[in-house]
């Protein structure tokens, strides 16, 4: 199962809403759920911004491992330019993504 969010300058938006609504599908489905630390899941946002850019899409994914464990994994890649802003950008762009797995 995932869940796509939004990175701003770095930071997650909405990001305890999206693990609390995942944290009730993984009940629904009876899928443990990983996570039991929100600050592990704000330091890979950190990690990916630090190598992808502020401003992303983030997609969080959680996978079941045999019928009592499930891990996750974050991956994200970077958001297009914004059409009205006129500032160029001098960083190349084209398809970057990048993933963390626990």
């Amino acid at each position: 199962m995932f869940e796509s969010f939004r990175v701003m300058s770095g930071k997650a938006v909405f990001l305890d809403r999206h693990l609390n609504r995942m944290r009730y599908s993984a009940d629904i489905f009876s899928i443990p759920f990983p996570i039991k630390d929100l600050d592990e899941v704000k330091k890979s946002v950190e990690i990916l911004a630090n190598e992808c850019g502020p401003n992303l899409k983030a997609r969080l994914t959680i996978f079941r491992i045999g019928e009592t464990k499930s891990d996750w994994m974050l991956a994200a890649s970077e958001l297009p330019a914004q059409r009205n802003s006129g500032a160029a950008s001098s960083k190349p762009r084209g398809p970057n993504l990048l993933a963390i797995r626990r």
